[in-house]
């Protein structure tokens, strides 16, 4: 690429050489045809002359008549010769400045080119995009090398900036219907809790999980820093006044089974059926079967299945 712009260069200087080379010719032409009109008007001038000085003499008879009429045709040949070398500078201007034009098109079109091949050359210059401080070259355990070509989407290096850190999280394809761009969340980086917004829900699943990117939006705690392990919580809906309860292993929102409801006497659990609706992480909202204050068994009843009531100990 660099050859490319030395090449483009070379272009456009020779373009420049060509229009200042035709400028300097068609100023020596330009002087050319000025003495040329200048003899045709001074050969006119002075056979007019002698056309009336002929005139004067053949009325007083000291010419005859067909010497003065030789004059007076010599003098109109010298003035159409005149008239033909005035036309025929007006007419090289016209052709110079046409041909001026198309030259100058050519020097720009060069630059162009040189522009173009100058700018190729930059995109091959990688910048990143953002101010910040180098976190990785390259891909992970290997080494970039000077000449080594890099194929498109390969990861050249981080950058990070821990002014400007966001948060990405992999949401259970599940739960990612309900996310959508511009719900406000909690993060909580194991140093403290950070107000975010989701600000971008990748299309793609992949690995039965879905990306979701989160603007923070509160101020960072301390010992916050790029790829720290975080959890998040996102608010998907709010729901005043509901009866709910954790969520047990097996629970699914919107549906009804079955759950271990502890008695009063506070040692048994009796299995009933239960309605739910909708599901949090760690909570979900009761339709019917428990009132507010009911307890239920949130651990695996499964080995129990075949019991309608056991024993806590």
């Amino acid at each position: 690429m660099e050859i490319a712009v030395r090449e483009a260069e070379r272009d456009l200087a020779a373009a420049n050489a060509d229009l200042q080379r035709f400028l300097l010719q068609q100023e020596a032409l330009q002087f050319d045809l000025k003495v040329e009109i200048a003899t045709a008007r001074a050969n006119y001038e002075e056979a007019r002359e002698q056309a009336e000085i002929d005139a004067a003499m053949a009325r007083s008879g000291v010419k005859s008549s067909r010497q003065w009429q030789f004059t007076v045709d010599k003098a109109e040949r010298n003035e159409m010769l005149y008239e033909v070398q005035v036309e025929r500078a007006a007419n090289s201007l016209k052709t110079q400045e046409i041909q001026r034009k198309e030259k100058e098109v050519a020097i720009a079109r060069a630059g162009d080119r040189l522009a173009e091949r100058k700018e190729q050359l930059d995109f091959l210059t990688v910048r990143a995009g953002t101010t910040g401080v180098l976190q990785q070259l390259g891909q992970a355990g290997t080494q970039l090398e000077v000449g080594q070509r890099l194929g498109p989407g390969a990861l050249i290096a981080k950058i990070s900036n821990p002014a400007e850190l966001k948060a990405v999280v992999f949401v259970p394809q599940v739960q990612a219907r309900d996310v959508v761009v511009g719900q406000t969340a909690k993060v909580d980086t194991l140093n403290g809790i950070v107000e975010a917004k989701v600000t971008r829900v990748d299309a793609q699943v992949l690995n039965d999980r879905v990306t979701v990117e989160l603007e923070l939006t509160g101020p960072l705690p301390p010992g916050a820093r790029p790829d720290l392990s975080i959890q998040t919580q996102i608010e998907v809906a709010r729901i005043d006044d509901v009866l709910h309860v954790r969520k047990p292993p097996f629970g699914q929102e919107s549906g009804r089974f079955e759950v271990f409801r502890l008695l009063s006497d506070g040692e048994t659990a009796s299995r009933t059926m239960a309605e739910f609706g909708r599901a949090a992480e760690y909570s979900i909202e009761v339709i019917s079967g428990l009132q507010e204050g009911d307890q239920i068994v949130v651990s695996d009843t499964s080995r129990w299945k075949s019991h309608d009531s056991i024993r806590l100990k």
